[in-house]
């Protein structure tokens, strides 16, 4: 599955990369390996990639859904910057990502996702096959990515760095 807001341009470059040069090599090689590409302002030539293989979904109310009815999330992104939402949701349900370096960029994933990152569509298209029919390193990535969400990024430590970065306010004003 591919998640993005398509009003952001790499996302729309990732979803068309995606359908039409990635998912192909894997069909090659597992034509039964469906593609979900879900996300808000999604424009009509992100539409009509829709197929047999390739389910086109749009905007979603509840991700969590989405990501109880796949094996992988793909962030088949070649252009763009921060961190990407879309591969933190994807590990905080338990679904590993494959992901090109640009989609990595700025985490500090574990060394376990070295697995599954690539730059080309050859090289992607092999790790999605890969990690959806390995089981072993299926399930070592699904505990990765939940440690990961675990130690940098659950709801206490995003409040206690954001209370840093601010500085303590609550004194100042009571001061004040």
């Amino acid at each position: 599955m591919f998640l993005g807001n398509f009003s952001h341009a790499p996302n729309v470059d990732a979803a068309l990369w995606l359908a039409e040069e990635i998912m192909p090599l894997v069909w090659r090689q597992r034509p039964d390996i469906g593609c979900t590409i879900a996300g808000a302002d999604m424009p009509e030539r992100v539409r009509r990639l829709a197929t047999p293989r390739v389910e086109v979904v749009g905007p979603v109310p509840d991700c969590g859904v989405l990501f109880d009815k796949v094996r992988l999330s793909i962030a088949s992104l070649r252009f763009g910057a921060g961190i990407k939402g879309k591969v933190l949701e994807g590990l905080a349900a338990g679904v590993p990502c494959v992901m090109t370096p640009i989609a990595a960029e700025g985490m500090e994933l574990p060394r376990d996702f070295a697995d599954a990152t690539g730059e080309t569509a050859e090289a992607l298209a092999a790790l999605i096959v890969g990690l959806h029919d390995d089981s072993t390193t299926h399930a070592r990535m699904v505990r990765a990515g939940r440690r990961f969400i675990r130690q940098r990024h659950d709801h206490a430590r995003i409040i206690d760095a954001l209370g840093r970065i601010a500085g303590d306010t609550t004194g100042k004003r009571q001061a004040g």
